[in-house]
């Protein structure tokens, strides 16, 4: 099986809020504890691997990409801080974004603006770390 790899789709990935995802060596801490990981099938560290290693195809083709709704414990137990649940949602804006004929959704998805606001919300009541890219505000 040829696999078309795209290299700089993990580049394309981090503007949509994956920062994080090279510090993943595949531990497999989320998969353990993610509420949708069932048996033997690697959700959602194999993500992240097609992710790291370029598989654009592979990576948008999976299901689990619209299943997961970022519940937190993937990235609460990771302990590189590698920020799987971000992943997962970075992903999927990437694919809205593509999807988008204006780019509307593009320049929301990578504005700061919208990272702030989303990390904020996302966090309830927790303290927020807000980074973008090696940067810490």
């Amino acid at each position: 099986m040829t696999v078309l790899v795209d290299l700089r789709f993990r580049d394309r990935l981090k503007k949509y809020g994956s920062a994080e995802s090279d510090a993943c060596f595949n531990c497999g801490n989320c998969t353990a504890v993610c509420p949708l990981s069932e048996g033997d099938d690697g959700f959602p560290r194999k993500m992240i691997r097609y992710g790291q290693l370029g598989d654009r195809d592979r990576l948008l083709s999976f299901k689990e990409l619209w299943l997961c709704y970022y519940c937190g414990e993937c990235s609460d137990t990771c302990p590189r801080e590698a920020g799987p649940g971000e992943f997962m949602a970075s992903a999927r804006r990437y694919v809205i974004a593509s999807a988008d004929p204006f780019g509307i959704a593009g320049l929301l998805y990578r504005s700061p603006l919208f990272t702030i606001v989303f990390l904020i919300g996302k966090s309830g009541n927790k303290p927020v770390k807000l980074r973008i890219g090696k940067n810490l505000l």
